[in-house]
Order: C-alpha cells, then sequence, then structure tokens
C-alpha cells in the first residue's frame, strides 16, 4: 500500500485543559500519512484518482477551527475519524504535536494510527 503524507501541516486552535488556554489560539503541528492506492493516479499524471493534500490541509484547519479543544488526543481521534469518514484511505497515522511550556518550552503530542472499519 502506498502512502500520501503532509509533514508540518500548521492547525490553529482553541486547546487546553486551562482557561488561559482555551482563551488564545495555538498552533498544532500535524504530520498526516493515509493509506491509498497510487498507481493509477501515476499511470494517468491525473489529482482525481488519488487524495488531494491541499483539501486534505484545508479539511483539518476547518476542523481544528470548528470548535474548542481540551485534549490533543481528543482533535487526533476527531482528525482520524473524518480523514477516513471523508477521504478514500483504508488507514490514517496522525503526530499532532502541541508547544507547551513545562518548565521550559517542549513539545508534547500524540501519535495514533486508526484504519477503516468494514461494514
Amino acid at each position: 500500500m502506498d502512502m500520501i503524507f503532509i509533514h508540518a501541516l500548521p492547525v490553529e486552535v482553541h486547546i487546553g485543559a486551562s482557561a488561559w488556554e482555551q482563551r488564545i489560539v495555538q498552533i498544532l503541528q500535524v504530520d498526516i500519512e493515509l493509506a491509498t492506492d497510487t498507481i493509477q493516479a501515476a499511470e494517468r499524471d491525473d489529482l482525481t484518482l488519488t487524495i488531494d493534500y491541499a483539501c486534505v490541509a484545508r479539511r483539518l484547519q476547518a476542523l481544528g477551527a470548528s470548535r474548542s479543544w481540551q485534549l490533543v488526543e481528543t482533535f487526533a481521534e476527531a482528525a482520524a475519524a473524518c480523514l477516513l469518514d471523508e477521504f478514500p484511505t483504508s488507514r490514517v497515522h496522525l503526530r499532532i504535536v502541541k508547544r507547551v511550556a513545562l518548565p521550559k518550552l517542549t513539545d508534547v503530542g500524540v501519535i495514533i494510527e486508526r484504519t477503516r472499519q468494514p461494514a
């Protein structure tokens, strides 16, 4: 199976467990891998036969802005479900990074992998 990927997609969100975090816009950095067959698209040089990176990026950016989030994990699950539902992929691998000030500035996040459930 082939993989389409987007690395370091910035997604603006209101996210965090504390009230002050919810008041500010934060930027998640999202790495996306989508399993798909790219052979026909490559043979025909036809974007309509594959997953359009720009559509994926716009969809996740819209999802991020659609509500406030408490947890990165919640956003990750919603993003995976959205991608599996709306794009021709059987497997989604996401790495989502949030920059935080623990005692010092650092990156935290979650990595998830979800597959399409058989009907």
